[in-house]
């Protein structure tokens, strides 16, 4: 990354430290602003940092909105055409589509994030994060109590290992907590047991 991006995303990260929303808008405001203004050389490497950056500008943008998601689909859809492959933007774009509640979709893309490259940066919460994510993405997408059921096992797995990690790292099991508080409402309807840790 050129040194023009690397400041970019440090202004980024200070934006994503801000306790006041507002103040962290205006900040990601003026990132987008100066992303677009920035022209990327002839580099294919610069390009792709600078849609990369751009798809996690509006990514953490706090206004929920239509042209929101547009640009967030559009600028991570240009990263990965350009270099094919990134863990990172993988992640987000999933996490997107997610949020979002295309599930398919989402998991698509989760499941082509190299888990190597983040047990080498030893990120093995990124790791977790991910498997939570593909996880949620199938149990949403089961069609009833009997395609859940296939998925007991690792969802108590996830949830084992989230218990035995280190209180400082970073991943939070919120969506396997919210997935299964609609999955297991499922199962109850049809006389099954919850899915928890055994």
């Amino acid at each position: 990354m050129t040194s023009t991006f690397e400041d970019i995303y440090e202004k980024l990260e200070q934006a994503l430290c801000e306790d006041a929303l507002d103040k962290s808008k205006v900040i990601l405001d003026s990132i987008k602003e100066e992303l677009v203004s920035v022209q990327a050389s002839e580099s294919s490497e610069e390009e792709f940092y600078k849609q990369y950056l751009l798809g996690l500008s509006w990514y953490y943008d706090p206004d929920e909105s239509e042209i929101r998601s547009k640009k967030i689909i559009e600028y991570f859809k240009n990263a990965l055409a350009i270099k094919g492959f990134d863990n990172y933007t993988l992640y987000y774009f999933g996490c997107h589509l997610f949020d979002e509640k295309k599930y398919a979709s989402a998991r698509e893309y989760f499941e082509r994030i190299d888990f190597g490259y983040q047990e080498n940066l030893e990120q093995s919460w990124r790791t977790l994060k991910v498997s939570e994510l593909v996880l949620c993405c199938n149990l949403y997408l089961a069609r009833d109590a009997k395609d859940i059921l296939q998925y007991r096992t690792e969802a108590q797995s996830v949830l084992k290992a989230y218990n035995s990690r280190e209180p400082d790292e970073v991943a939070n099991p919120d969506e396997i907590i919210n997935c299964l508080k609609i999955v297991n409402e499922v199962l109850a309807t049809a006389g099954l047991a919850p899915i928890g840790i055994e």
